[in-house]
C-alpha cells in the first residue's frame, strides 16, 4: 500500500499487508490487518494499529508523533527517526522491539513478554506508565531511562544503559544482564 493523503487514513484488511509509504500531512493513520510489514516510511501525527494474526513489523524510518499498537498474538517492531520524542500511547504484543533516535515518552502502558528499547541520538526514554512486561532491556547511552512496572511477578532486567536510571516496581526486579548508569541508579519497590 502506497498512499499520500491530505486527511486521515483508515485501512482495514483481513489479510497481511505491506506498507510501502503512508503519508497523511499531519493527520492520523488507523490500520487493522492480519499481519503488517513495511518497505517505506509512515509519516503521520498518530498511528493506531490493531493486528489480528502474525507480527507487526514497522522497521523503517517512521515519523509519527503518537503510536498505539495492539497485537496480542504476535511480535511488535517499531522504528522511528522522528526529529522529536515519540509518544507510546500503548503497545500490546508478545515480544516488543522499539528503536528511536530522539527519545520515547509514554501515555499508555506496554504489555508484553519481553521489551527491548534502543535510543541512539538524543533524548530520554521515559516509560513511566503501568507497564506489565516480564523481561526488559533498554539501551540509551545518550540520555536518561525511567521504567515503571506493575507486573504481578518479578520483572527481569535484561540490561539497562543510561545516564540516570530510575526503576519503579510493585513486585521487585531480578537481573539477567548488567545495569550501566553513567551518573545514578534509583530503584523503588513499593
Amino acid at each position: 500500500i502506497d498512499v499520500t493523503a491530505s486527511s486521515s487514513l483508515n485501512i482495514f484488511e483481513a489479510n497481511a499487508i505491506e506498507l510501502v509509504n503512508l503519508t497523511t500531512a499531519g493527520n492520523p493513520i488507523i490500520l487493522q490487518a492480519g499481519g503488517i510489514t513495511q518497505s517505506g516510511a509512515l509519516i503521520a501525527s498518530s498511528l493506531t494499529v490493531t493486528n489480528t494474526a502474525g507480527s507487526v513489523v514497522l522497521d523503517q524510518n517512521n515519523d509519527v508523533g503518537t503510536v498505539a499498537i495492539t497485537n496480542t498474538l504476535g511480535d511488535v517492531t517499531y522504528n522511528t527517526n522522528r526529529g522529536t520524542t515519540t509518544d507510546i500511547a500503548g503497545i500490546q504484543g508478545v515480544n516488543v522491539d522499539l528503536n528511536s533516535e530522539n527519545g520515547i515518552t509514554q501515555s499508555g502502558a506496554i504489555t508484553a513478554t519481553s521489551l527491548d528499547v534502543t535510543n541512539t541520538v538524543d533524548g530520554d526514554v521515559v516509560l513511566d506508565q503501568n507497564n506489565d512486561v516480564a523481561t526488559v532491556a533498554i539501551t540509551n547511552t545518550v540520555g536518561d531511562v525511567t521504567y515503571t512496572t506493575i507486573s504481578s511477578s518479578i520483572t527481569d532486567i535484561n540490561g539497562i544503559q543510561g545516564v540516570n536510571i530510575v526503576l519503579n516496581t510493585d513486585n521487585g526486579v531480578s537481573q539477567s544482564a548488567a545495569i550501566e548508569a553513567t551518573n545514578s541508579l534509583t530503584v523503588t519497590n513499593a
